[in-house]
């Protein structure tokens, strides 16, 4: 999995953020991205909207 580094007013600093997107069934494409905190070990995944002033940037 690819991460980058994301400066953020809300995401601390030793978290790292990757955007993916999933396919719906009918061809859309959905934005999800994923949170990693530095030194946390894999776990689960948690899913969450993003609300529309996330997805204006």
């Amino acid at each position: 999995m690819a991460t980058r580094e994301r400066p953020s007013r809300s995401i601390p600093a030793d978290v790292k953020t990757g955007e993916h997107h999933a396919t719906a069934g009918d061809g859309a494409q959905i934005k999800m991205r994923w949170y990693v905190k530095a030194g946390a070990t894999s776990g689960s995944a948690v899913l969450g909207e993003l609300r529309q002033e996330e997805t204006a940037t």
